[in-house]
């Protein structure tokens, strides 16, 4: 199972992904977008916790599959107001013409991996359309640290 931080900053990072991407300069990809549709868009705290309980009980689920127990589906109190604006705001480098990378990136692109591990067995989460928006979402962060990269950058183009 995912701790419970890390699934608020999944949350978090989702709901400000979704509602605000220009911030952070990571689009979301159109089937995460489907995925979170009718979620709360002019509260930001409000939609990162539909989607922390959304990611919550998926992930128990998918324990509880794996391991053949059975879990009593209560979803944590959590203060995600801790995690607010956990992607900070997008610099541009017109020295390296990078955007900037930090360690919240690399740390949201391994939670997002190990979030679809955790879920890969789990009969609900196969066809879950947040599920299929977060593998999509993992490829665009990893884009995302990629094309931030000097030698990326300078690398030729063709």
């Amino acid at each position: 199972m995912l701790t419970d931080e890390s699934l608020a900053i999944l949350s978090m990072a989702c709901a400000q992904i979704t509602t605000y991407p220009e911030h952070c300069q990571i689009f979301p990809p159109y089937s995460l977008q489907d995925a979170l549709h009718g979620l709360p868009s002019d509260n930001t705290e409000a939609r990162a916790q539909k989607i922390f309980d959304r990611l919550y009980l998926l992930n128990l689920s998918a324990y509880a599959e794996r391991y053949r127990e059975n879990f009593v589906p209560i979803v944590p109190d959590i203060d995600l107001n801790t995690y607010y604006n956990i992607l900070p705001r997008y610099e541009y480098n017109p020295k390296t013409k990078t955007g900037t990378v930090r360690p919240i990136h690399y740390r949201l692109y391994k939670i997002i991996q190990c979030f679809l591990y955790q879920v890969e067995d789990g009969k609900e989460a196969r066809s879950d359309p947040l599920v299929l928006g977060l593998q999509d979402l993992e490829r665009y962060i990893a884009n995302y640290i990629i094309s931030n990269t000097p030698e990326y950058n300078s690398a030729p183009w063709g």
